[in-house]
This record gives C-alpha cells, sequence and structure tokens, in this order.
C-alpha cells in the first residue's frame, strides 16, 4: 500500500487493519510449511562423509579431489535446497527456536574435536566431527517433524 502519492489518499484505519491481517496470515502460513521428510536426511547423508576430504594427499591428483569434493559437496547442497524449496512451494528458514537443538550440539562436536585435534593431531578426528555432524542433522528431521508444532497441527478443518 504505496502512500507516497501525494494525490492518493492515506488508507483509512480499516483498510490499513485488513492489509496488517493478510499480512499477519501471510507470515503465519509460510511458517506452518512442512518440511519434507526426506530432507533432512538427506543433507545429513551430504554432510557426513564430507571430513574424508582431509585425508587427501598433499599433491596435485589431491589438491584436485579435495576441489571436486567440495564442489560435489555444494552441488548436491544446492540440489537438496532446490527440491526441498520446489516441493515446499516456498523458501521457509527456520527459527532459532525450531534450530538450536542441532546448532547447540554441533558447535560442542566442534569445539571438542578441536580439543581432541590439538592432543592427538590426526585427520581422522575431522572425519568423525562430519560424521557425527550429518548424524545430528539427520537425526534432527524426525525430531523437527515430532516437535514443531506445525505438524500437530489438524489441517482437515
Amino acid at each position: 500500500m504505496e502512500t507516497d502519492d501525494p494525490h492518493r489518499p492515506r488508507p483509512s484505519a480499516d483498510e490499513a487493519a485488513a492489509v496488517l491481517r493478510e499480512a499477519e496470515q501471510l507470515t503465519s502460513d509460510v511458517a506452518a510449511v512442512k518440511v519434507p521428510a526426506w530432507y533432512f536426511p538427506a543433507l545429513g547423508a551430504v554432510v557426513a562423509p564430507y571430513g574424508l576430504i582431509t585425508l587427501l594427499p598433499d599433491t596435485a591428483v589431491g589438491v584436485g579431489a579435495t576441489f571436486g569434493g567440495m564442489a560435489a559437496f555444494l552441488v548436491a547442497i544446492a540440489l537438496i535446497a532446490h527440491y526441498g524449496v520446489k516441493q515446499m512451494g516456498v523458501l521457509r528458514w527456520l527459527t532459532w527456536r525450531e534450530t538450536w537443538p542441532v546448532f547447540v550440539p554441533a558447535g560442542v562436536l566442534l569445539v571438542a574435536a578441536s580439543a581432541v585435534y590439538l592432543v592427538v593431531d590426526s585427520a581422522w578426528v575431522w572425519v568423525a566431527l562430519s560424521v557425527a555432524v550429518g548424524a545430528l542433522i539427520a537425526a534432527f528431521g524426525p525430531y523437527h517433524r515430532r516437535t514443531s508444532p506445525f505438524y500437530r497441527r489438524d489441517t482437515s478443518s
């Protein structure tokens, strides 16, 4: 509702309230979009093996394979996001309230892996970290579907 035009009258209080109600309803509708059941397990499956690139040798072939692995990872993430958004019909960012159960443990795992790496100095620590974070992301999907109020909402009415 544009009001910069001096020849156009300002909206009435009822018109403004109606537009506000419509915006709030649209926001609520988008927040209620359900993430597909396959989405987080697919992300976890892509993240889990990512740490293997840390085991590649520091040779021309190893560096090339590292870049290839990184490219494959990014393409896989982009495709998962693309098909997830296509299925949902909208890009919906989860809120901090919804995602803290995956971000906080992932942060703890990262700090723990960093501490372990300082002691053991092995690239396998990063492989273990990526597997753990991948499993965490994959497990987050069913957790999110079980705890989000949007999956319990009765849509038959």
